[in-house]
């Protein structure tokens, strides 16, 4: 309940009182002995975060040194529910961190200028400078002590390591031997964490970019279908379009299609729905080219036999979309 009551506050707060206040609080409750206690902390954690707008020069390494190491752990947490909550905060934590930065560089950025702009204005008052002065003023102007790109590389290094932990989930092999998902028609710990991961997928592309989305995140992901948890492939089918259209045309024949032709023959036909409704939509934003999609006619045209009627009306509704593209 406290930690509830400090969102509230910290709502209604300056960002300096969040920064160096309210976010110290909640970085000690991540260490609290109760799992519902440290969820909890991690929401609140990426609540906050959304809320601050502005930093100062002073906070602007607070995510590196201190929320970072503090986090990191969790990933890893023994208990679920802590993970889960992580997994879901993953894209805001990654986004803030990436806005204090791009904050951070600008402040630096125009720091430089300004001192720049001072003094070849006192120089040129002076009446002293030379030509070849005056080219170097200029040239300083561009050159900025401030290392983004590699900053900014050590970002997406540390958000994957976290997704990649998230993704492996050691706890099942450690715990016991049993299979939740085979037959029950219940899912394991790990898939309930990789479907929070689904959760807020879109922010975490726009964090890593196209190139890194493809390298540290989508590789990851497509793992997703071979899991037998049928909810955790639904989730995937049902998020991977949006992801698709920030990918564009090549990515998404070259690596994605291949993934969502297999899910047409999976076993659950609630996963095979959505896998036709996926391929309408990319159909439909122009993201498959023709020939792509004269080849996708083979494997869905045997679908126009399932006994499902649901699954043979979204196949027609694919069929009328790709008539009019064609």
């Amino acid at each position: 309940i406290s930690l509830m009551l400090l969102i509230r506050f910290g709502l209604l707060c300056s960002d300096d009182i969040i920064i160096q206040r309210i976010i110290p609080t909640i970085i000690y409750s991540l260490d609290d002995a109760n799992a519902y206690v440290r969820a909890t902390s991690i929401r609140s954690l990426k609540y906050l975060l959304l809320s601050i707008k502005t930093i100062s020069s002073y906070e602007s390494n607070i995510f590196p040194n201190y929320i970072f190491p503090a986090i990191s752990k969790l990933a890893k947490d023994p208990e679920i529910i802590v993970r889960i909550a992580f997994a879901e905060s993953i894209g805001v934590v990654a986004e803030s961190a990436k806005r204090f930065l791009d904050r951070s560089h600008f402040m630096i950025q125009n720091k430089t200028i300004k001192e720049n702009s001072n003094d070849a204005s006192n120089i040129n008052t002076n009446n002293t400078t030379s030509s070849e002065e005056t080219n170097n003023l200029d040239s300083s102007i561009v050159l900025v002590d401030f290392s983004y790109d590699n900053k900014l590389k050590l970002l997406h290094e540390q958000v994957s390591r976290w997704i990649r932990d998230l993704v492996i989930d050691n706890t099942n092999s450690t715990n016991n031997n049993t299979d939740f998902r085979r037959g029950s028609g219940l899912c394991s710990h790990g898939s309930m964490v990789k479907r929070a991961i689904l959760v807020d997928l879109m922010r975490l592309c726009i964090f890593f970019g196209q190139e890194s989305t493809m390298d540290m995140l989508l590789t990851q992901l497509l793992t997703f279908l071979n899991d037998q948890d049928w909810e955790l492939r639904y989730a995937f089918c049902a998020k991977i379009s949006n992801v698709c259209i920030y990918l564009g045309k090549v990515v998404t024949s070259e690596c994605v299609l291949p993934c969502i032709e297999n899910a047409l023959v999976d076993v659950e036909e609630k996963v095979i729905s959505c896998a036709l409704q996926c391929l309408t939509y990319l159909i439909n934003t122009n993201l498959l080219t023709n020939v792509v999609i004269v080849d996708l006619i083979e494997n869905i045209l045997p679908l126009l036999y399932h006994p499902s009627n649901t699954i043979r009306e979204l196949n027609i509704q694919l069929i009328i979309s790709i008539t009019k593209t064609l």
